[in-house]
């Protein structure tokens, strides 16, 4: 009844950077930087993620990133850090693409799964509400599923259709799930 756009976000942005020294072809150590966060609500909720680790490239078009020692600041939707000091835990990435062809038509596939695992629980919190106060120990542990199709059109030009599920109890005590349909462009 709220409308097809005030039933949450209906953007995200997601800023990583991701350098590293090869010691084979197919294993580097690694460090990476990224933002999650909403365009509209910047920050309410996101995260920030600073890690080092290694970068595993164990088959053709997939890779794999380990960082044990990963620093991770949650942000809740109400604004607020849930710690003024972040967690210290180990952030997991993997991501698959691979491209085939349908009536003609290029065909694009890409899966990402991320999860971010603290070494340490949070210290509780106080929540007052309305006169009564619960002390609460938030979870910032969350993990992320995105899936992506993107069908050629004409051209470069195609159609985009995404999906996810996210668990982040800093976010939402639910499992969030997202859709997505758009316009795509690629450059071969």
């Amino acid at each position: 009844d709220d409308g097809l756009f005030k039933n949450g976000t209906v953007d995200i942005l997601n800023i990583s950077s991701l350098a590293g020294y090869k010691f084979t072809e197919k294993l580097a150590a690694s460090g990476q930087a990224e933002l999650n966060t909403s365009i509209g609500n910047f920050l309410k909720p996101g995260t920030f993620d600073i890690g080092v680790g290694v970068t595993w490239l164990p088959i053709k078009n997939l890779t794999v990133l380990v960082h044990p020692f990963n620093y991770n600041i949650a942000f809740p939707a109400d604004g607020s850090a849930f710690s003024t000091s972040g967690s210290f835990g180990a952030k997991v990435r993997a991501d698959y693409f691979t491209d085939f062809v349908v009536a003609g038509k290029d065909v694009s596939w890409t899966t990402t799964l991320t999860a971010y695992l603290p070494y340490t629980s949070l210290d509780p919190i106080i929540i007052d509400g309305g006169g009564t106060s619960m002390e609460v120990t938030p979870s910032v542990i969350s993990y992320t599923w995105l899936n992506n199709l993107s069908f050629e059109l004409w051209r470069g030009i195609g159609i985009g259709i995404g999906w996810g599920l996210r668990k982040a109890d800093f976010e939402s005590e639910d499992l969030q799930s997202y859709s997505k349909l758009g316009l795509s462009y690629s450059i071969n």
